[in-house]
């Protein structure tokens, strides 16, 4: 992390007459040294850690007793932060040693992380503020249980509080009157909000909005807004791009000490809002308390807890905070957990006061407006009264602070946990941090197995903080739990390098998950995610699902037979681009630049990819062409494709390229423009190039321009890469080579237009003895070098970003789109996920709470929490997940999680009848994995009722690696979709005449889940025997 503060464990102070004492006894704080050399000392830059100084926790609290001071700088902003760590927080020689470095240093940004007294952080803002510092931040974790944060200033602050880029989008409708209206696509959400500003160009007609001063928008709904008076403008033709441009504002904050009497929250959970100013009071009260007994109150002594609900009774009659109800359960809970100190809460409050440091750096989002509490209640026991003083009473040991709050038993309990971490990225360092913190897998039965296919990269290391510069290409799994050892040596901890799919059932079979208390997702894909609720499903296994985006992000819990599953609720594909638009439309660089990665893989890929797997096994392909299903005709295709253009010298590559230049950027253009003219009309009468459409124009190579020769220099070296020919990277070189290359002129296509014509076209494309003869024998093709190429965006060297940026920017050219650079591109092109420090931290923090509440073992969903955060607004919601829904059959109440169990040896007849009796079901649907053996037995075709079910197999253990059940098993009836399946295969059969001919999509269009549930409650037939 960029700025990190380690909480000093009460416990770690021997100034007292108990563990949880804070230190202030006179003759002992006269013992230490009054030197400041330090303060100098902690301004100096540290040198290089060499591989084996690799800096990592080495346990769940900090030992030290040392104040911890470090400067940050931040871009242009020369910014320093300072980071005040008062371990004696009633030592007098802290206050001068902090007040000393603010007025020494004159920081931007002050953050206090402690079990401080408050008036402390009072005098020194008080003395310092209006001087040196636009901020403080109050980051102490006074309390194991409940955190607090507060953000104060004594100077407006100015900051752009936008919370993304810009919004860019081209608008298809424009209504002139008083109140313009600008309406977008019916699936677009223009994502702008009332008082956002805009400004406006390529507006072809109503040319006054072209670059005019920003205009301020209302929104009237997700697709439409208004951008005031242009009634005495021009007649709106068409086009336009609109922009967002950002407005900095200035925001003030009242003074800690005015904060405190008359504070103002952000809450974390709308269902504890009403209790935000009973956990002020009660902070103040904990800061009394210390104040008068030195200590804090011990974990779970009844008497400590009466004393502090005493003196909390005290401060609440000469405090202005109106607390209208007191919670005493509430508060014993907090007085008997003060002393205590959790690794997921820490994380939680370090996170989100790193933003705000951030933020007051940088002058970007929105601060917290002022204070800002968290609680993690909800992972105590249900029943506390287990919690004893001598139960929760220190060992000695690493793990003190979290028996304090949990006593000994559940820290027996996590340290024999195993738990499995899906993907070892940033948030999967973040999470096995926290685990083993907590001492997760520590135990004699416990242990963490995590998994990832991945490599480090350079610039995985600003978020992904396990790995550091030299670990760079090695396997994140590896170095991650490396790591991992090294900071509690006690955790027994096994990686792979394997991707979670069906290729790896093998391995993570019922046997693994068996032995499994749960598993924590840590992916960047929604396929993956989804294989693993469908596995964690099948197994009845905990699933703890996150994710991130930028300063997004959010937590999920799933709980058997408590919580419904991901897979409900995962997996928007909102985002997916329309193959039509990529083809065809293309609106914004965002498309030219997936059309140019398409581009990237069919070309460099994919060809050499396919020639590689018939060479090893040209036996596939003698089977394919015996009965082609539609899948084989468009690899046999393909195949055919790759085998014709095969280059055998280096100008053959440079003519490749050239020609693709003419066929991309002016034949097909051409073409388009020949079915379609610019002036073309609709049936109905309305322009056809309008709305989301822009009208292109084809382009006229150019080997002076620098983007037309770098287009086909990086495509013919590319191409020269895949199929082992020497390369030449000399742009003088290329362009004499591009005088010998003879390129046709534009010839219209004469292809059929109407849907029968497209399926004669379709069906022609189909002679077999065709796609033999082009295929040449094995033979032919032996001592030719392959070498599919995989897109690799962070080698400035390889030319695959050049490739990628220039087929981008060419295609952009065809549209009038704006174009983009090769930094922005590679973010695109690249799929860069917007990523942070603080984001990954915070859910990793969230699911190690919900993590606590599983191994608690609580059946209350009330007591589970779903999180979804911005960090930029800031704003977070906290809620319940859903329920997992209960069907009723027969009287029977049945949830997605239950499943019946079947042993034996018996036959499908057998098996229809035992359920028939037993269960008086009817089975109108087997099927295993993907395959649907049987649908709609005889004497169920035709009906449905509410007493039939489909019926997914799993043989169990015996089963794996064998593909056909050989023992009885586990069957699930599928009762909350039983049309899921149809809807799937007949989109199967959809997607599969798509892929052999695009043209035909218009033919064969995909059935929509509502139609199938319709043809299953009608009765009206099956789709397949």
């Amino acid at each position: 992390m960029p700025l990190s503060c380690t909480s000093i464990t009460p416990s770690c102070s021997t100034s007292s007459s108990h563990p949880y004492s804070l230190g202030h006894n006179k003759k002992e704080r006269r013992k230490k040294p009054r030197d400041y050399d330090r303060v100098a000392a902690a301004f100096k830059p540290s040198p290089r850690l060499a591989p084996q100084d690799n800096p990592v926790p080495t346990s769940s609290s900090s030992g030290s007793t040392v104040d911890v001071f470090a400067t940050l700088s931040f871009g242009d902003f020369s910014t320093r932060a300072i980071l005040a760590n008062l371990m004696t927080c009633g030592s007098r020689r802290s206050l001068v040693l902090a007040r000393r470095c603010v007025e020494t240093v004159g920081p931007r940004v002050c953050v206090f992380s402690a079990q401080v007294w408050i008036e402390m952080v009072v005098d020194i803002c008080s003395d310092c503020g209006d001087k040196n510092s636009d901020g403080f931040d109050d980051g102490g974790n006074n309390d194991s249980i409940t955190v607090q944060l507060a953000t104060v200033s004594r100077k407006p602050v100015a900051a752009d509080f936008s919370l993304k880029d810009n919004t860019s989008a081209l608008f298809p409708y424009y209504e002139s009157q008083e109140e313009g209206v600008v309406s977008f696509p019916d699936t677009t959400f223009h994502g702008l909000f009332d008082g956002d500003q805009v400004i406006f160009t390529g507006v072809r007609g109503m040319t006054e909005l072209n670059h005019c001063p920003p205009r301020e928008v209302k929104m009237l709904s997700p697709t439409q807004i208004t951008i005031g008076d242009t009634s005495r403008m021009s007649d709106y033709e068409g086009g336009g791009i609109l922009k967002q441009i950002r407005v900095s504002e200035f925001k003030s904050f009242m003074s800690l000490k005015d904060s405190i009497r008359n504070p103002s929250f952000v809450t974390t959970d709308d269902r504890k809002t009403h209790l935000l100013p009973l956990v002020h009071v009660a902070f103040l009260a904990l800061h009394e308390y210390v104040k008068a007994t030195g200590s804090l109150p011990r974990p779970w002594n009844e008497d400590d807890a009466q004393k502090f609900l005493e003196v909390f009774a005290a401060v609440r009659s000469t405090c202005p905070v109106a607390v209208e109800e007191v919670d005493e359960d509430l508060l014993r809970k907090f007085a008997c957990t003060a002393a205590g100190e959790l690794v997921p809460v820490n994380a939680v409050v370090g996170s989100i006061a790193a933003q705000e440091v951030l933020k007051a750096c940088s002058g970007k989002f929105t601060p917290v407006s002022q204070w800002l509490y968290y609680d993690a209640l909800e992972s105590l026991p249900e029943d506390t009264s287990s919690l004893t003083p001598a139960h929760c009473a220190p060992e000695g040991g690493r793990y003190d602070a979290q028996i304090a709050v949990f006593g000994r038993d559940f820290q027996r309990k996590l340290e024999n946990l195993k738990y499995f971490i899906v993907g070892a990225g940033a948030i999967g360092c973040e999470l096995l941090k926290n685990f083993a913190m907590l001492g997760i897998g520590a135990g004699e039965r416990g242990s963490l197995t995590v998994t990832d296919m991945d490599h480090i990269e350079k610039s995985n290391l600003s978020r992904q903080f396990l790995f550091r510069s030299w670990d760079v290409k090695k396997a994140k799994s590896r170095v991650a739990a490396a790591a991992v050892g090294r900071m509690n040596p006690e955790v027994h901890i096994e990686s792979h390098e394997l991707r979670v799919g069906s290729e790896t059932e093998h391995i993570y079979n019922s046997e693994f998950y068996s032995q499994l208390d749960g598993v924590a997702n840590a992916l960047d894909n929604v396929e993956a995610r989804r294989y693993m609720d469908g596995r964690c499903w099948h197994y009845r296994k905990p699933l703890l699902e996150s994710g991130t985006l930028g300063t997004n992000g959010s937590v999920q819990v799933v709980v058997p037979n408590i919580t419904q599953r991901y897979i409900v609720h995962g997996g928007s594909h909102k985002n997916a681009i329309a193959m039509c638009t990529l083809k065809n439309f293309p609106v914004n660089i965002n498309h030219t630049l997936q059309w140019a990665r398409d581009m990237f893989e069919g070309a460099f890929r994919q060809p050499s990819e396919a020639i590689q797997q018939y060479l090893e096994d040209p036996s596939k392909v003698q089977q394919m062409l015996k009965a082609p299903t539609p899948q084989d005709i468009e690899h046999l295709n393909s195949l055919k494709e790759a085998i014709s253009r095969i280059p055998r010298s280096f100008a053959d590559c440079v003519k490749w390229a050239r020609l693709q230049w003419e066929e991309q950027f002016h034949f097909q253009i051409a073409e388009l423009l020949d079915q379609f003219p610019p002036d073309h009309r609709t049936e109905s009468g309305a322009p056809f190039w309008t709305g989301n459409k822009r009208c292109p124009h084809p382009l006229k190579f150019d080997v002076a321009q620098e983007e037309h020769l770098t287009f086909v220099l990086a495509g013919a070296n590319l191409l020269a890469e895949s199929f082992g020919i020497p390369q030449e990277r000399d742009p003088e070189a290329i362009a004499n080579t591009l005088k010998e290359v003879d390129v046709p002129k534009f010839v219209p296509r004469k292809e059929p237009k109407t849907a029968e014509g497209l399926l004669s076209l379709y069906m022609g494309t189909l002679k077999i003895s065709d796609l033999q003869k082009a295929i040449s024998p094995p033979e032919d093709l032996k001592g030719l070098v392959l070498n599919p190429l995989s897109f690799e965006k962070d080698d400035d060297t390889n030319l695959h970003m050049d490739f990628v940026t220039s087929a981008s920017n060419l295609r952009a050219d065809n549209y009038d789109i704006e174009k983009a650079d090769k930094y922005t591109s590679k973010r695109i092109a690249g799929r860069i996920i917007p990523a942070i420090v603080t984001s990954t931290a915070l859910v990793a923090g969230l699911v190690t709470v919900e993590l606590l509440k599983v191994v608690q073992g609580h059946e209350r969903l009330d007591l589970y929490k779903s999180s979804e955060f911005s960090l930029a607004l800031p704003r977070f919601c906290s809620m319940e997940p859903e329920p997992a829904p209960v069907k009723v059959y027969n009287g029977v109440e049945w949830r997605p999680w239950d499943m019946f169990e079947v042993e034996g040896d018996m036959t499908l007849e057998e098996f229809f009848k035992l359920f028939k009796e037993k269960h008086e079901l009817s089975i109108n649907m087997v099927a295993e994995g993907d395959q649907a053996h049987l649908c709609h037995p005889e004497g169920t075709r035709g009906r449905r009722s509410s007493s039939s079910a489909g019926i997914l197999l799993d043989a169990g253990p015996e089963r794996e690696g064998s593909g056909r059940q050989t023992r009885g098993g586990s069957f699930r009836p599928l009762f909350h979709s039983p049309a899921d399946r149809l809807y799937e295969l007949a989109n199967h059969v959809a997607a599969g005449m798509e892929l052999t001919n695009r043209r035909v999509a218009r033919v064969f269009e995909p059935i929509r889940q509502s139609e199938i549930e319709q043809m299953w409650t009608n009765g009206k037939g099956v789709l397949w025997e």
